[in-house]
């Protein structure tokens, strides 16, 4: 509901006459669009030669009947303005329910109470704070009157109704309901009255929001609301964690393939090892079973020599070299080899026998030349 929508007239200066053209102007320039009316007064109620009226600020206690708003001229200018629609009148005044006849059309005296299937299209409402006996009291230390207190405090507060809107009925129950306690002998009770309801009862069509739905409503929306955030975050989660696993899934599928192509690789690294053993084993074979045709082993030579159809092989490790070192001097001696022997031994023993201190000096002259003769030797290898 828009401001334009609302007409306050409450302690307003303008006099009585003022104030119903006003309200004449207000419902003319919204008749076409508006479907439903609520008139509320809150104000002090009485009674002029049988009439009653409603006071305003202007009102005067020795001039009533001048300076207040007559309840039957005020129902007349709603009838003409706003008749073939809805509205819910509710006065706190004193002996409001008085009104009460009024609001009631001439087609009512001879109508019955009736509910149409359909909503009525029109009808009127009347919630008075007092039966037309009874006044109503406004407590000086409170800020409202007892009854526009309850009314606020329904609408306010709202009820457990699953419906979010309230009929002008279950307001007048509930406000009939908290001012039960507070009744005294001298105070007022609520009323209800429907003086108009040709089509139906306007007073259990709901119009009034009900705040307890709404905030119910603002709460389920708040859990809604939480409960999707929650779905959000776990679906989030959810999806880092499928990230995690995926990423997770592509390092394993790396170290597998690299694990495959080292595997491949075993097979080939074999052949080459055992065909590596293989040669070393057909060489040690051929160094352990090939006899060697010279007397002595150059260590650290390179050549390659050929004699008596036997292949002598160089850069040989130094284990093959002792091999060969050691079948030299296994081999047997040559005949020249035994000459020279017995050449050189028989003038030492000579020499020994006869002249022992001429034989050590023959005998190391003779080392000394057979150590030549191998130093000659040898270089002549290299």
């Amino acid at each position: 509901m828009t401001p334009e929508q609302v007409l306050d007239l409450f302690d307003d200066d303008t006099d009585p006459a003022g104030q119903l053209l006003c309200i004449a102007d207000f419902l003319a320039a919204r008749a076409a669009t508006a479907r439903d009316l609520v008139l509320y007064y809150v104000g002090h109620g009485g009674f002029h030669s049988d009439e009653y009226h409603l006071g305003v600020r202007r009102t005067q206690s020795d001039r009533e009947y001048l300076t207040t708003i007559e309840s039957r001229k005020l129902a007349q200018i709603i009838r003409d303005g706003f008749g073939r629609r809805r509205v819910y009148v509710i006065l706190d005044s004193c002996f409001a329910a008085s009104a009460a006849s009024d609001w009631q059309s001439d087609e009512i005296h001879a109508a019955v109470r009736k509910m149409a299937e359909r909503l009525p299209r029109q009808g009127t409402a009347l919630l008075a704070a007092a039966s037309r006996y009874d006044i109503t009291r406004a407590p000086r230390a409170e800020r409202y009157t007892v009854f526009t207190g309850a009314v606020l405090d329904v609408l306010t507060r709202g009820t457990d109704s699953t419906q979010p809107r309230l009929s002008m009925y279950e307001l007048y129950e509930q406000v009939r309901a908290l001012l039960r306690n507070r009744e005294t002998d001298d105070e007022g009770r609520p009323e209800l009255h429907v003086p108009r309801q040709a089509e139906g009862d306007v007073s259990r069509l709901q119009v009034f929001p009900n705040a307890a739905y709404s905030r119910a409503a603002a709460g389920r929306l708040q859990e809604a609301v939480a409960r999707a955030e929650a779905a959000e975050q776990a679906a989030t989660r959810a999806r880092e964690e499928a990230n995690a696993r995926a990423r997770e899934l592509e390092v394993a599928r790396a170290q597998l393939e690299a694990m495959e192509r080292a595997a491949a690789r075993v097979p080939d690294q074999a052949a080459e090892r055992a065909g590596n053993a293989e040669a070393a084993r057909a060489y040690v074979d051929a160094v352990t079973s090939t006899p060697v045709t010279r007397s002595a082993v150059a260590i650290g030579t390179s050549h390659s020599d050929t004699r008596d159809g036997v292949v002598q092989r160089s850069d040989l490790t130094g284990m093959d070299k002792r091999n060969q070192l050691w079948a030299a001097l296994n081999r047997p001696a040559r005949p020249r080899d035994i000459l020279v022997a017995s050449l050189v031994a028989l003038p030492l023993l000579v020499c020994m026998i006869f002249a022992p201190a001429l034989g050590g000096v023959v005998i190391l002259i003779a080392a000394l030349a057979v150590l030549l003769k191998l130093i000659i030797a040898r270089a002549r290898r290299l």
